[in-house]
């Protein structure tokens, strides 16, 4: 299950991701470990190689003399490095004898098939977060380009492909970096999941920092409990997106109707369902900002919910859970929702013509593809409309401060006109760079055309996230109906054994 994360950093210092990759960093606050003497340690295992620089440690002399050379990232703002991480299975080392030399190969494959014409650092670490075991390549790339490279499929515009431009890290890019990853791990038969997808939980860097340090808290605090002889209530951290999450599939797991899941939430919790354009939010008590489902994740969006209420229900297993092995009356009731949910099952499968198992697989196949393709079409126009409306907004500068700027050419002295009028001169210099790297021909559209392609993307987008919502709903639903049978062809819903009561100790 190879993921592939991107980064863009601002940090002038470019010394920084070398002294990373070669160099042990306290995991928790991130900064760099020495010995004694204040040596920085080196880490116990890594391979490194780079790309377009005579070694690794040349990279950063070779980035800041290429920068200064070609006048790119000497400003506060400029992203100077972006960071990617393609980070394996742990399973793959066992159940597939992945290593790191093949890991670094990998990357370096990645690297020179993405990022060609770019100084970059490669580097594979052996161990992840919380020592999970999982090989990681890094790769570092300057975000200017040193050689102009031959132009791929995936490239949208001439700065994508000369030398001398910076780095762009458009939708369309990213998604073939993914799509490659995912088809590289296949041809390797490593594990791999759909990098194209959305993810079902959303769990951003910071909020799994987050849990972690809460957990580590916790779990010191239940040493003190337990060493005083007590038992801990919590054994088990979650931040406050977490436990949202929970409430709301908790929830959406009993309610029988969108009104009856919007009831609950606000009565039992106090926590209000907004909806703006069709899309829901969260709003917690001790918040003045709505949280937007999709950064929960899409099972926290409307769509999702309201196809969990409506669809078919998915079997419980009633022997992992303890309130059923503590209570015969609770073991009954689930056994009686097992019951009912079998039945549900079969009604679906013969309401909507599914042979047998074969045939079921075969629709969820069908049904993930064109999800997939459903996710791509979608973040392709939703990048196009996001372009142009920087486009409209840079170009409307440029227009608003291109009097101001016409005045330095006339001012008996440029250098008190500039510093008298430097924001708007800074600001249209700045848009004009930007139009010149968007358009290199100098065919410039006018901000009416714009507009109007931005109105004719935003036409189709309704249309398309609606067949999307309805294709995810069927997929979940299949999926379910395929738990369910499968837990009816193996394990027929039953009750826990009990021991008679006078057999008890």
């Amino acid at each position: 299950m190879a993921i592939l994360k991107h980064t863009a950093e601002k940090s002038s210092n470019l010394a920084n991701p070398f002294n990373y990759l070669k160099y042990q960093h306290d995991e928790h606050t991130g900064k760099l470990i020495t010995d004694d003497n204040g040596t920085p340690l080196p880490r116990t295992n890594y391979l490194m190689d780079s790309l377009n620089c005579q070694a690794p440690a040349t990279f950063q002399i070779e980035c800041i003399k290429l920068n200064k050379t070609l006048g790119k990232n000497d400003a506060y703002g400029d992203i100077k490095t972006h960071h990617f991480i393609l980070s394996f299975d742990p399973r793959d080392v066992s159940d597939h004898g992945l290593t790191m030399a093949k890991a670094q190969e990998l990357g370096i494959e990645v690297a020179k098939k993405f990022f060609a014409g770019h100084q970059a650092l490669v580097c594979t670490h052996d161990d992840g977060n919380n020592h999970s075991g999982n090989i990681h390549v890094h790769i570092v790339i300057n975000s200017v380009k040193k050689y102009s490279v031959p132009k791929q499929d995936w490239m949208e515009k001439k700065c994508e492909y000369t030398e001398g431009m910076k780095f762009r890290a458009s939708l369309a890019m990213m998604n073939a970096a993914k799509n490659y990853v995912m088809e590289m791990c296949t041809r390797e038969k490593l594990y791999q999941t759909d990098l194209l997808s959305p993810a079902s939980e959303k769990i951003s860097d910071r909020e799994y920092r987050r849990a972690k340090e809460g957990q580590s808290k916790l779990e010191a605090r239940n040493r003190e409990i337990t060493n005083a002889g007590l038992k801990p209530r919590k054994s088990k951290f979650e931040t406050e997106l977490g436990e949202l999450r929970s409430t709301i599939k908790r929830i959406a797991a009993r309610a029988t109707s969108e009104d009856e899941f919007k009831k609950i939430l606000m009565e039992k919790y106090k926590i209000e369902v907004t909806e703006s354009r069709g899309k829901w939010g969260y709003k917690l008590p001790a918040h003045s900002r709505t949280i937007r489902a999709r950064r929960l994740g899409t099972t926290y969006e409307k769509e999702a919910i309201c196809a969990e209420i409506q669809s078919v229900k998915k079997m419980i297993d009633i022997t992992k859970s303890d309130k059923a092995a503590r209570s015969s009356s609770y073991e009954n009731a689930l056994y009686h929702i097992n019951v009912k949910r079998a039945s549900e099952t079969l009604n679906y499968m013969t309401e909507h013509g599914i042979s047998g198992v074969e045939d079921l697989a075969n629709r969820i196949t069908e049904t993930a593809q064109k999800v997939s393709e459903g996710y791509r079409e979608i973040d392709h126009t939703r990048a196009k409309i996001k372009e142009i409306q920087n486009v409209i907004k840079n170009e409307a500068i440029y227009y608003a401060t291109g009097k101001t700027y016409s005045g330095l050419r006339t001012a008996r002295n440029p250098g008190a006109y500039r510093n008298l009028n430097r924001t708007e001169i800074n600001r249209h210099e700045a848009t004009r760079s930007f139009l010149k790297a968007m358009y290199p021909d100098g065919n410039i559209p006018t901000i009416k055309d714009l507009q109007a392609q931005k109105k004719l993307l935003e036409g189709g987008l309704d249309e398309s996230e609606r067949e999307l919502a309805s294709s995810n709903a069927k997929l979940r639903e299949l999926r379910t109906v395929q738990q369910n049978l499968s837990s009816m062809i193996h394990s027929q819903p039953n009750k826990i054994n009990r021991e008679p009561e006078n057999e008890r100790d």
